[in-house]
């Protein structure tokens, strides 16, 4: 008895077909996997956000889009931060806001090569805000 539901190539591409299927309706919104793919660690490899090399030893840094979305969050935060007529207690309140996205930013990306020069930039424009 040899049918095509028995071999092995078949079967995970039918589950795989299936699973994106149900992704695709799924409540919470479409889910769409990508295809991913293996490579040596050696090479770097992005996960969640992350890009992960080996520069002697493991280097953590954001990917391009989690940057571009640090950038703008910063931007649009900045621009809270020094409005017109918002009176000194909300502009001090959303210097802090802005001050703790920086630094919280900075400790997930400590590893990072370019994080120190990044908080540095970043927090002298904001202290001069605060002059």
């Amino acid at each position: 008895k040899s049918s095509v539901m028995q071999t092995p190539q078949y079967v995970p591409k039918v589950l795989t077909l299936d699973m994106r299927s149900f992704l695709t309706k799924h409540p919470a919104g479409p889910l769409i996997p990508r295809e991913g793919k293996v490579v040596h660690a050696l090479k770097g490899f992005e996960f969640l956000g992350y890009e992960i090399v080996d520069n002697n030893g493991p280097r953590v840094s954001p990917n391009f889009r989690n940057f571009q979305k640090f950038e703008a969050r910063y931007k649009a935060l900045y621009r809270s931060a020094v409005e017109p007529f918002i009176g000194l207690n909300e502009n001090q309140k959303r210097l802090r806001k802005l001050k703790g996205y920086v630094t919280s930013w900075h400790r997930a990306f400590a590893q990072s090569d370019d994080a120190e020069a990044m908080l540095a930039k970043r927090m002298k424009t904001i202290n001069q805000l605060y002059s």
